[in-house]
């Protein structure tokens, strides 16, 4: 192909339904996604598309419809991908203007197939949940009870129910005979909001763990509607399992997955799937991140189980895609496998017979990209020469960070800009020398490209971004005073930085639990939730 083909609503509304792999790729920036989107669309904005597609659609070939809300930002997206391979790629005419013309629903939000399916299994197996004013009583009079938060530890730190230990959602079953010692104790799992506390808490149920096990109704923020005070910068973690109880765990992890109906496959089954050119096979490690950083499969994606589940779409941007994940305890990976399997967005398989010697790559996840960054010729400048260039004021320095990033921590003297502002930004600086940077660099680089040919000579990255700037041990600071652009690159949480009060805590609350009727009408809803009773 050399063009783009532009398609129908009612054509995407037939690709739904079919029976092959689609991309739906919405590339508008995080905060205009959030305000209305298609059901199934991922989220890979503009200014970060050479990072985000590699990630989401890994194969070439893959049926790729592009949107936004009109078709002035997918256009110049489906031309990068063209332009880098990808040879399906077709434009949604209208964009979600015209989806919602036709009769569908467009979503506010993130991750809204994953929330709208905590609550569907809430409604299916009538998931067990306890107040906040009830928890506090429970917890004025000593009663019996752990609190166990379910995010991962940075979002647990950030807030958390006084008392409560750190577990996130996919440990659960591993860890929970390491939390919980009596089964007269009641357990009570919790989240930000809805999505986590549910799943978590159906997790231990649907287990066979016998204790009395609730979701907190709203999570952290029904216990700030109440009234009551969070912790903040709290360190209790779950610790892991003795021998026995990690084979307890495994026996509950294989009956729930059975249940489920999930396929097993061995190392000979993966390396065919991923052989294949004509599917897509995503590799998930639900490991913790020093487990995955010891040693992985090779190729494996990093993705701890109970982030995976609440925020599939950002990890897996292949609809009917095959999906694999496993793990080195028999427990965390079978737990994952059973609710991806019920999501019923991908087409999941769970790994055995895994062992030490096959965990051969080590470190971090490598982000794959779209330019070879080998390709790219830019300036650079150290760390030490930008701490000495700032200090006489003879730099601008641009943060391409996203503004949950910037705002966390920047170097001194940074500006937050967007990409898409990029140009403009520059011309202002009038005849200063720009320096670019991001977390790691590499985004700052593929940017350094939109500007050579106009501003050739006074563009520079600071080489390795900001972690070379920590590396070197120099200090950063938090805040966003300075900005040069709104923050409508990231979808900002009432619990988020920039999270505001009550009012957008019972509005985000509201919206979670209006998703299950919204949904399911939708086309290629597949939903397939395994109905329990848990009286």
């Amino acid at each position: 192909m050399t063009a783009a083909q532009t398609i129908s609503p009612a054509d995407l509304e037939r690709m739904l339904e079919d029976e092959a792999e689609l991309a739906v790729i919405d590339v508008r920036e995080e905060w205009d996604f959030a305000r209305g989107h298609l059901l199934f669309a991922a989220c890979a904005p503009l200014s970060r598309l050479e990072l985000r597609v590699p990630q989401l659609v890994p194969r070439r070939t893959t049926r790729i419809v592009v949107c936004d809300q009109d078709t002035r930002l997918a256009r110049d997206a489906a031309h990068i991908l063209l332009d880098h391979g990808y040879d399906n790629v077709h434009v949604l005419a209208g964009g979600s203007t015209s989806w919602s013309q036709i009769g569908h629903r467009t979503f506010k939000g993130i991750y809204v197939p994953s929330k709208a399916f905590g609550e569907l299994v809430e409604h299916a197996c009538h998931t067990p949940s306890i107040g906040p004013e009830e928890l506090e009583r429970l917890i004025a009079r000593n009663g019996d009870v752990v609190i166990l938060d379910s995010r991962p530890f940075n979002e647990f730190q950030r807030m958390s129910i006084p008392g409560a230990a750190n577990c996130p959602g996919g440990e659960l079953v591993y860890r929970i005979e390491a939390a919980v010692k009596s089964l007269s104790t009641t357990i009570v799992v919790n989240c930000a909001g809805r999505t986590r506390s549910i799943l978590g808490a159906q997790s231990l149920i649907t287990a066979g763990i016998e204790n009395p096990v609730y979701a907190l109704r709203n999570g952290t923020m029904g216990w700030q509607l109440a009234g009551y005070d969070v912790a903040r910068g709290a360190g209790n973690i779950v610790g892991v399992p003795d021998e026995a109880a990690r084979h307890r765990a495994q026996e509950r992890a294989r009956h729930v997955a059975q249940c489920a109906n999930v396929k097993t496959i061995g190392m000979r089954d993966l390396n065919a799937m991923r052989a294949d050119p004509s599917r897509t096979t995503y590799l998930f490690d639900v490991r913790t991140i020093e487990e995955y950083q010891q040693g992985h499969l090779p190729g494996a994606r990093f993705a701890p189980g109970g982030q995976l589940v609440q925020a599939t779409d950002s990890y897996a941007g292949t609809l009917r895609a095959r999906c694999v994940v496993y793990d080195s305890d028999g427990v965390r990976a079978p737990m994952t496998a059973s609710w991806l399997a019920q999501l019923a967005t991908l087409e999941v398989y769970l790994l055995e017979g895994t062992s030490g010697q096959d965990l051969t790559e080590t470190g971090g996840e490598v982000v794959p990209c779209l330019i070879d960054l080998k390709d790219i010729r830019v300036r650079t400048m150290c760390a030490e020469a930008l701490r000495n260039a700032l200090a006489r004021g003879d730099v601008e320095l641009l943060d391409l960070a996203n503004s949950n990033e910037f705002a966390e921590a920047h170097i001194p003297g940074a500006w937050f800009v967007l990409r898409r502002h990029l140009a403009s930004h520059v011309a202002n600086a009038q005849s200063r020398e720009i320096v670019l940077t991001s977390p790691d660099g590499v985004l700052a680089t593929i940017a350094a490209l939109d500007l050579v040919t106009s501003f050739a000579g006074r563009v520079r990255t600071l080489d390795g971004g900001t972690a070379a700037w920590l590396a070197a041990g120099y200090s950063t600071v938090g805040g966003f005073e300075r900005a040069r652009d709104e923050p409508i690159d990231v979808w900002h949480t009432p619990s988020s930085i920039f999270g505001r009060g009550k009012p957008e805590m019972q509005e985000y609350i509201d919206w979670e639990t209006g998703l299950r009727e919204q949904v399911i009408r939708e086309p290629g809803a597949r939903f397939a939730v395994v109905p329990r009773n848990n009286e």
